[in-house]
């Protein structure tokens, strides 16, 4: 997945704990979603239940991603012009995994972490000698950050 969507391992990759209530299950499909719209309509007849679905349905090649995803509602638009979801109790940053080919060190990303209040593990990611796959690489072990100072 990092070839994908880490920007070919120049990328970072954040875990987090989210509720379990908040998690919904990609549908994985053989063919495209066939909705009926209607230009008439206000939004064409796009409603609530379509999006949905639309956002949690992918090919069915991609199944290998047993891929689960969280919808969050984005209200407030930042002075850079983007939108963003805030971390708290429903998205608790855990991890970082530092890509492959990203020149980003540990400490830099402890730094951008700051003081989040608990832990938070940051790995570099390595290619496996043997086998065609993503490992952490050992020889910089996990970094941790985000806690205080007195903790």
């Amino acid at each position: 997945m990092w070839a994908h969507y880490g920007a070919k391992h120049y990328g970072v990759c954040l875990g987090f704990d989210i509720p379990d209530k908040l998690a919904m299950r990609v549908s994985y499909e053989p063919n495209r979603l066939e909705f009926d719209i209607d230009l008439s309509a206000h939004n064409a007849g796009v409603g609530p239940d379509m999006v949905k679905a639309m956002l949690l349905t992918k090919f069915d090649a991609w199944r290998y991603e047993n891929e689960y995803r969280v919808i969050a509602e984005l209200k407030d638009q930042d002075t850079d012009g983007h939108f963003y979801a805030d971390f708290g109790e429903h998205m608790m940053l855990r991890e970082v995994v530092i890509g492959v080919r990203c020149d980003t060190s540990q400490r830099e990303v402890a730094e951008w972490i700051g003081n989040l209040g608990h832990d938070v593990e940051i790995r570099k990611a390595r290619l496996a000698f043997k086998q065609f796959k993503i490992t952490e690489q050992l020889q910089k072990p996990a970094l941790v950050a985000g806690h205080s100072v007195g903790k």
